[in-house]
């Protein structure tokens, strides 16, 4: 597999967390708390497989900012861990909805900046 085609799966990753995010905040009526945690773990399942892709494509390409985009990569995955931590604690049911919707849209927002401005630093890179 060659840098071009790493890239066309990055982006693509990229446009299927978008669709997660946008599934969580249309998602209308009562949220119960079996449907957000299965979303939580299809997040982390799908952030995880991303990031750790775009991890080792960085590696690939001695990018040499890892270090520091992985550190920004950690703090989405504490903020994810942070959420569902929150919903562990017996949360009122009418709270679980908001927390999730709250979430995707802090990660939906992030994503857009990251992709922007981090992401793109390492595309230089790419021969």
């Amino acid at each position: 597999m060659d840098n071009e085609e790493r890239i066309r799966i990055i982006d693509t990753q990229h446009h299927e967390l978008f669709d997660i995010f946008t599934e969580i905040q249309t998602k209308r009526g009562p949220v119960d708390r079996l449907y957000v945690e299965g979303t939580l773990d299809k997040l982390v399942e799908y952030v995880h497989k991303h990031l750790t892709f775009e991890e080792r494509f960085m590696a690939s390409i001695d990018f040499p900012d890892l270090e520091s985009h992985a550190i920004e990569h950690e703090g989405i995955r504490r903020r994810i861990a942070d959420t569902r931590a929150k919903l562990a604690v017996d949360s009122p049911a009418e709270w679980v909805g908001a927390i999730i919707v709250q979430l995707a849209v802090y990660l939906e927002q992030w994503l857009k900046e990251h992709i922007l401005s981090t992401d793109m630093k390492y595309r230089r890179f790419v021969k």
